[in-house]
């Protein structure tokens, strides 16, 4: 019998390696980053000394949302491990300008009127689920716009940042019409340190990431089509999410009413349920769009 050669696989494992070997160190210096950026609060110290839960959510949030979004760059076209490589390292240096900016839109927008960093240092874990939610739907917003062929290095920069930009506004504006069409305050209930708000807002925002994604992944129609596409499914995925949200609630949590679960109860249990139940439904109509 002919032994069995594996030997071309080493390769391919070294080249694995190199690229595990980046996210680290691509991790490691979105975590310097973050950690000047909080330089009034000692993250580790929060984490590690005070068991601070929202200090650890943002942070969480934030590194899978790099992760997330490197998967893209990863599943684009390969030339040759050098081109690929270095693609990818652009690819995740874009990702720490866009995320550290969806933080900073995060703070002026969508959670107006409260001071995060105060409220995390105060272990609201409110804010944590808010800017933990905000982070992943950004990173799979990344994760579409770098996934697909790009006739070149600065056609992909580009059209990231420009559906970066876009996709930030269409969460924004999913924030403002789920705060207005909701019977009490998500904004008002987070700051009141309500956990319960703080997953409802995440998990809205991660299942509409998640479609908004599918939007923006694969090759590319041109700039005008791939737009008016952007907008369709935009505006879709909000219809969607909505019809979603009334039937998850009536179908998991059958005699409860959402409001008297957030607000009086602050039941996390049902609210988590209730969300992941929409992000499995959002996952699959990403899947089929």
């Amino acid at each position: 019998m002919k032994p069995m050669d594996f030997t071309h696989l080493l390769p391919l494992f070294a080249q694995g390696l190199a690229y595990v070997c980046l996210a680290f160190v691509f991790l490691l210096i979105t975590k310097k980053i973050a950690d000047i950026r909080t330089v009034d609060i000692d993250d580790d110290h929060e984490i590690v000394e005070n068991s601070n839960l929202a200090i650890g959510l943002r942070r969480a949030g934030l590194f899978l949302a790099c992760a997330i979004a490197m998967t893209g760059s990863l599943a684009g076209d390969t030339f040759n491990f050098t081109t690929d490589i270095t693609v990818v390292g652009v690819d995740c240096l874009l990702v720490l300008v866009c995320l550290f900016a969806c933080r900073k839109i995060n703070d002026a927008v969508m959670l107006a009127h409260i001071n995060n960093d105060a409220h995390a240092k105060n272990n609201n874990a409110a804010v944590g689920l808010a800017e933990l939610g905000m982070y992943i739907a950004t990173g799979f917003i990344l994760n579409g716009a770098f996934t697909g062929p790009d006739p070149n290095l600065f056609h992909g920069m580009a059209s990231a940042l420009v559906f970066f930009v876009i996709g930030q506004a269409a969460l924004l504006g999913l924030g403002l019409l789920y705060e207005l069409t909701t019977p009490f305050s998500i904004r008002d209930e987070i700051e009141k340190a309500n956990p319960a708000a703080g997953v409802t807002l995440a998990g809205v925002l991660i299942a509409y990431g998640i479609i908004l994604r599918s939007s923006i992944a694969g090759a590319s129609g041109g700039w005008i089509f791939d737009l008016v596409s952007f907008v369709l499914y935009s505006l879709y995925g909000i219809v969607i999410l909505f019809v979603f949200n009334k039937l998850v609630v009536w179908l998991v949590l059958p005699r409860a009413d959402l409001t008297t679960e957030v607000v009086r109860d602050r039941n996390v249990a049902g609210v988590l349920l209730a969300k992941s139940v929409l992000i499995a439904l959002s996952l699959i109509t990403a899947a089929v769009m």
